[in-house]
């Protein structure tokens, strides 16, 4: 997905490389990675209500338009989901 090792180690497995340490700059991959793996993207894909997504996708990523934003968490939430989310999984709300 990117030169980031940051991202390259989130690859190497789903929900693998959460841990941080800043500088450098998070690039934006791992700004997507963030969201897929918050409650906002969670709620979304339980709910299908985008409003919260697309306001921290405009936060978050302010020079991609939703589409793009949105398609880039949507990688990382399948990364991370191969399954899809299990009806069975609990509520946190």
């Amino acid at each position: 997905m990117s030169d980031c090792r940051h991202c390259n180690q989130a690859l190497s497995g789903p929900m693998a490389g959460s841990g941080y340490k800043y500088p450098p700059q998070p690039c934006s991959n791992c700004m997507a990675r963030a969201v897929a793996r918050s409650m906002v993207a969670h709620d979304a894909v339980r709910t299908r209500d985008t409003t919260e997504l697309r306001e921290t996708l405009a936060r978050t990523l302010p020079g991609l338009t939703y589409e793009q934003a949105a398609a880039m968490v949507r990688k990382w939430w399948q990364h991370d989901h191969p399954n899809g989310i299990s009806k069975e999984q609990p509520s946190h709300g």
